[in-house]
């Protein structure tokens, strides 16, 4: 995939942290917005790590802070983009089925694509630029998708349409990103997916769900689930946590367990490559152990 153009770049420095805010024409008239963060170093290249959530960078950085810092420290770069829809290109919070974002979805699928399927080109577009940079190392990328949003109580009772107090929808797009990402991008050596949908098929659990509509793929379980494209990632170091069913409740670790048993038998061989609970490990001190200096 060719690097996209870069329309801005504006630079800051503070207590030793490099900061940069670049804009990124990724296609005609789709651009994306980005933080980079790193730390001074000599100009030595290093790892990166991007994160994706639907919240956007700002919220990511905020509520993400700790991890964030942890990967800094470690010398790895932080990248954080607003793919298109997310953050400060959001249309509108609303998951409505008349808000702006399902409106656009739609419009996607009409004209034969999928929103998620245009924000992957445009997360891998982000990956191409960072690796045209001499300051990156573009073949040490780690994806971290997140979800930022508050999950529905296991117990909660669907409410009537169109009602003043909806219940809250999944943010899996994060999620889903990185381990899309993954699969197209050789570059990326560890991900971390939190917040993410346990299975398309949960969807069908209930005559209910609450799942954003740009998360819908039309044919992909005809193909396969979650735990076949975690799967598929085998061996690279792969951590997931906070998954969700179709009404957005969390799911318990037995469920989890089961559902990724096609992973878990892909993982055979480097069964510590594959993390299906969240272990005792910071996400930034994980990722950074895996994307280590040499």
């Amino acid at each position: 995939m060719a690097a996209p153009e870069v329309v801005r770049m504006d630079t800051a420095y503070d207590d030793g942290l490099r900061i940069e805010k670049v804009l990124l024409s990724v296609e005609p008239g789709i651009q994306v917005p980005l933080i980079l963060l790193q730390t001074k170093n000599g100009g030595a290249q290093r790892p990166v790590v991007v994160g994706i959530a639907q919240q956007g960078k700002h919220a990511f950085l905020v509520k993400r802070a700790h991890q964030i810092a942890n990967l800094l420290r470690k010398g790895v770069a932080v990248c954080l983009p607003d793919v298109r829809g997310t953050g400060e290109t959001e249309l509108s919070p609303e998951r409505t089925y008349s808000s702006p974002i399902t409106q656009l979805s739609a419009l996607e699928l009409k004209l034969g694509q999928t929103l998620l399927g245009n924000r992957l080109r445009d997360l891998r577009s982000v990956i191409s630029y960072l690796s045209t940079r001499k300051d990156i190392d573009g073949s040490k990328v780690g994806l971290w998708g997140d979800s930022l949003g508050p999950t529905n109580p296991l117990m909660f009772v669907d409410p009537p349409l169109r009602t003043d107090f909806p219940p809250h929808h999944t943010e899996p797009m994060g999620s889903m990103l990185a381990l899309l990402g993954a699969l197209y991008e050789d570059r990326v050596e560890a991900v971390v997916a939190r917040g993410g949908l346990l299975s398309y098929a949960s969807i069908l659990d209930a005559a209910a769900f609450y799942v954003p509509h740009g998360a819908i793929v039309p044919g992909w379980l005809e193909v396969g689930d979650v735990c076949d494209l975690a799967a598929a990632l085998a061996p690279m170091p792969l951590r997931l946590e906070s998954l969700a069913d179709g009404r957005n409740r969390l799911v318990g670790q037995q469920r989890v367990e089961a559902e990724f048993s096609p992973a878990r038998l892909a993982y055979e061989k480097t069964p510590e490559s594959l993390l299906l609970a969240p272990p005792d490990v910071d996400v930034g001190e994980w990722l950074g152990g895996c994307l280590e200096l040499q």
